[in-house]
């Protein structure tokens, strides 16, 4: 798969550095557009052959550089690992508070004998981003208490239709439709594992790659939107702010569409 620019982009959007960066495909065009970086005429777009390396210090100069999440909130993919060391890689290279949040992954990737394990344990994770990400946009964007954002969390049973409405809400804008078209590869493929139907290394290895993907994309999004990634480290995640009262933060979560339907006293 290709990686194909389909945005116009600016220095502004790019964070974190790495030391390398590897591109397929419209290598001309893509850096131009993000930081005015002409590249070799042997790197242009009519070389799709295979994989080219473009070291940071020879062809970005002074720039800023590109990180994977920045590519998952774009859209952008990398092909899909076809090793346990391409899947290792993959990890490595995400933030490193991502890394520890998902820390026994890593183990997981070391030989390609546990991708059954590892998937599982990537859905236990994601779906405990899933409260963590509107944690931090009720905390940080909408002040509210975080005890009891916790508390009332911790009663919800959400389908995927009730989440992404109550994200949507919470945010103003729903999950990127790159990240739920990831996810939804993901589920398939756990779905058969799960139920015991037949699956192969390459599916199981990539409904990993999947799942990783979409924690990327949304951990970017989330952490856009309010400054700190579900995926990552939420310590200090109130600051200084002044958070609402509990009363007034149960309140504030039915109208998000959280919380039981029991009608609520005003004082």
């Amino acid at each position: 798969m290709c990686l194909i620019p389909r945005y116009s982009f600016t220095k502004a959007d790019v964070h974190a550095p790495c030391s390398t960066f590897v591109l397929r495909a419209n290598c001309v065009q893509f850096f131009r557009a993000l930081v005015g970086v002409t590249v070799p005429c042997a790197l242009g777009p009519g070389d799709c052959g295979g994989t080219r390396e473009l070291p940071r210090e020879k062809y970005l100069l002074k720039s800023p550089v590109i990180t994977r999440s920045f590519l998952s909130r774009k859209g952008l993919v990398l092909a899909i690992p076809k090793s346990y060391k391409g899947l290792k890689s993959q990890y490595d290279a995400l933030d490193e508070d991502v890394r520890n949040f998902l820390s026994k992954l890593g183990p997981l990737l070391d030989d390609g004998k546990n991708y059954e394990i590892a998937l599982a344990y990537c859905f236990m994770k994601l779906e405990e981003g899933h409260h963590r990400a509107l944690k931090c946009g009720l905390v940080r964007i909408h002040d509210c208490d975080s005890a009891t954002v916790d508390q009332e969390l911790q009663k919800q049973h959400f389908t995927a239709e009730k989440y992404r409405s109550v994200f949507k809400n919470v945010f103003s804008k729903g999950i990127p439709s790159a990240a739920v078209e990831n996810l939804n590869k993901a589920q398939k493929i756990r779905n058969n594992l799960i139920h015991g139907k037949a699956t192969t290394d390459p599916k199981r290895r990539e409904a990993v790659y999947y799942a990783i993907e979409y924690m990327n994309a949304v951990g970017a999004f989330v952490k856009d939107s309010s400054g700190k990634n579900p995926y990552g480290d939420l310590r200090g995640l109130a600051g200084k702010r002044k958070l609402l009262p509990a009363k007034s933060t149960i309140w504030m979560l039915k109208g998000f569409g959280l919380g039981d339907k029991s009608p609520l006293s005003i004082a």
